[in-house]
């Protein structure tokens, strides 16, 4: 998701949903943004065996905020917006997801340990979850959470797969737009911040309103259709590598 820096290489594919209007700057190579996401995924299926929120330890009366991301994501920028989270909702808890090496997990833990402080107690740091308890997890959030800088991709489409809310303030590079390209494609930008306050604002808007929340997954669910099998995407792929063999004659 970044450019390779490689003069050899010539070509970068991207998506004009995706990159911003300085996009061209971001990469050694030349750009090439298609009209699609370039993504062809299938809506996933509610998991077989779903598991309640009391699993995880969460009571009914507990705004449930997940980010289930790839540790190496928490930028600590994120930090303060976590924090403001909780801060702003009392009965907001926050639930990420460990990494495989437990070292790294621990790392992340006394950071938030220290950058956290008084809310701390209410960011939970999940063990690595099996296939079934991470679906369930995304399903029993309330309010999913983008991290900034680096954004999520498939977990994007696992949790718009079931109409999840998604908050995410786009970044200016491509790693940390994917998400609010969905939402474009979507044409649903209910969830999009643009600023750290914007964002706390918005996730505790859906956290603690629980009605209106109803109303937009619903939403999210119907305008969804779109990014899944999407035919669109397969051609733009032979769009675009016919043109660079054109251009290569």
């Amino acid at each position: 998701q970044v450019t390779s820096g490689i003069p050899a290489m010539d070509y970068y594919l991207s998506s004009d949903l995706v990159e911003d209007e300085n996009a061209d700057t971001h990469y050694s190579e030349t750009l090439l943004q298609a009209r699609t996401l370039l993504t062809y995924k299938e809506r996933l299926e509610p998991p077989k065996s779903l598991l309640p929120r009391s699993h995880f330890e969460v009571d009914d009366g507990v705004n449930l905020y997940v980010c289930a991301q790839n540790i190496g994501k928490f930028h600590p920028d994120f930090d303060p917006i976590l924090a403001g989270i909780l801060r702003q909702d009392p009965a907001g808890v926050i639930m990420i997801t460990g990494d495989r090496n437990e070292s790294v997990t621990s790392k992340l833990r006394a950071r938030f340990r220290s950058s956290l402080g008084d809310v701390v107690d209410r960011l939970v740091v999940l063990p690595r979850l099996d296939l079934n308890a991470y679906l369930s997890l995304i399903i029993n959030a309330d309010v999913l959470l983008d991290p900034i800088h680096f954004g999520g991709v498939n977990s994007t489409y696992d949790a718009l797969s079931f109409g999840k809310p998604i908050v995410t303030w786009p970044s200016q590079y491509q790693r940390g737009r994917y998400t609010l390209g969905c939402y474009r494609k979507m044409g649903v930008m209910d969830c999009v911040a643009n600023s750290a306050k914007e964002y706390v604002d918005l996730a505790v808007e859906l956290g603690t309103h629980p009605e209106s929340r109803k109303i937009l997954e619903t939403k999210l669910m119907q305008a969804s259709d779109v990014l899944f099998e999407d035919e669109d995407a397969v051609h733009e792929h032979e769009r675009l590598f016919l043109l660079m063999l054109d251009r290569a004659t």
